[in-house]
């Protein structure tokens, strides 16, 4: 809940700022970093339930790997579709960006469980 609050704040914000395109950076940022968010905790449940089986470490590093293989053009190529709105929509997507993965940082760090 209040990652949605902060993601719907961080919206008005780029809004605020540089108007539609910034807020279409932003969105897009967001989509993409979800989708990257997703592949990272899907891989992660992956090579967990793995490694439970007894797996070796290299079937999990190339299923980390082959992820990152995807996400990292997908991002990129957002990238260049924001650069090409405008500076707005660059800045609104680096701060989109910047919003998802802090975001996931601080879900982690506050989960059940986790280490300091």
């Amino acid at each position: 809940m209040i990652l949605a609050l902060i993601g719907m704040a961080g919206a008005a914000v780029a809004f605020l700022w540089g108007g539609t395109l910034a807020l279409t950076g932003f969105l897009l940022a967001v989509g993409v970093g979800g989708i990257g968010a997703a592949a990272l905790a899907g891989t992660s449940w992956v090579v967990g339930r793995l490694m439970a089986a007894q797996a070796t470490p290299k079937v999990g590093t190339t299923i980390i790997v082959l992820a990152a293989f995807v996400k990292f053009p997908l991002l990129v190529a957002a990238w260049y579709v924001a650069k090409g709105q405008g500076r707005a929509a660059e800045v609104g997507f680096v701060g989109g960006i910047l919003l998802v993965y802090f975001a996931l940082v601080g879900w982690a760090a506050t989960r059940n469980g986790a280490r300091p």
